[in-house]
């Protein structure tokens, strides 16, 4: 079991992600720059947390793209 801030979930779901190239962290503090740096030393996020992550992340699609996708999602 791990004891994580919201932060470090936050940056390892960045990290992990396929497309992120780089992660840009800001700290004002020594603790916050530990927080920070915690999300990158000796953990991993599963799969079923990355996409939870990516479903609570996911922007619904402005229109018409919305559209677009149901009607596509149709012809399938």
């Amino acid at each position: 079991m791990y004891f994580l801030s919201a932060v470090q979930v936050a940056l390892r779901w960045l990290i992990q992600k396929d497309a992120v190239t780089s992660v840009i962290i800001g700290c004002k503090t020594l603790s916050q720059l530990e927080d920070n740096w915690a999300a990158s030393s000796g953990w991993q996020l599963s799969d079923d947390e990355m996409e939870s992550l990516n479903m609570a992340s996911q922007k619904p699609l402005p229109y018409p793209y919305e559209i677009i996708q149901r009607m596509n999602a149709k012809q399938l």
